[in-house]
């Protein structure tokens, strides 16, 4: 067969291989208005490796009236919740970052219009991975966290409270108008997702907390509540 079908070096794929991977988290925006980054093309072809399921998740969570995000929205309110304590009045507490903006604001997938439900990765304590399913017509931050016995909902409301509080300030930003009246700039409501599966493992804690985003955004994830 290796006769039949003979191996062929690309001579230029090595180059490109070393472009992306000296800056891996470059975005490019693909014909279906995606982000992807360049590790999602040097994982794509990577021979002999599983690629990720990335564009499919997206698709399917479109369809739902849902988005999903990167790190980045969360890693965003972790910079700027100093600030955002410090302003006075509304002043300065509409965030800063322009790439979060156009992320939410984007043809297909803008956020109060198309898209009611973001869900986004998060890392507690730099050590514990959760997903996180944001929703605009509940005013609710739902936390699926795959190990709750680490830590008790007082802990959890600390940890979510610079999100919970400036939520409402990136919504007035970002989304349109409602028909009778403006947005609410109460903090959301912040609840944990208790009663699924519990991952009790050390170090697959992300790729947990990706599958139960998937799970929850397909409407497929065994809900309960704990508090």
């Amino acid at each position: 067969m290796a006769k039949l079908v003979p191996t062929v070096e690309d001579t230029d794929y090595r180059f490109f291989e070393n472009v992306l991977a000296s800056n891996p988290k470059v975005l490019h925006l693909n014909a279906g208005k995606y982000d992807l980054d360049n590790q999602f093309f040097i994982d794509l072809a990577a021979s002999q490796k599983w690629v990720s399921t990335q564009l499919a998740d997206m698709r399917r969570y479109s369809k739902k009236g849902g988005a999903y995000s990167p790190r980045l929205v969360c890693s965003t309110f972790g910079r700027e919740y100093k600030g955002f304590q410090c302003s006075q009045g509304n002043q300065g507490r509409g965030l800063g970052d322009g790439q979060l903006s156009r992320f939410l604001t984007k043809e297909g997938r803008k956020w109060g219009a198309e898209v009611y439900k973001l869900y986004a990765p998060m890392i507690w304590d730099g050590n514990h991975w959760v997903g996180l399913c944001i929703t605009l017509t509940d005013w609710r931050v739902l936390v699926l966290d795959l190990n709750p016995r680490l830590k008790d909902i007082a802990a959890v409301w600390g940890l979510m409270e610079a999100l919970s509080k400036m939520l409402p300030y990136l919504v007035e930003k970002v989304c349109l108008p409602l028909e009778d009246g403006a947005y609410s700039l109460e903090p959301f409501t912040v609840e944990r997702m208790g009663g699924a599966y519990e991952n009790h493992k050390s170090g697959d804690c992300g790729p947990v907390a990706l599958k139960f985003m998937e799970l929850h955004a397909l409407g497929t994830l065994i809900l309960g509540w704990m508090v």
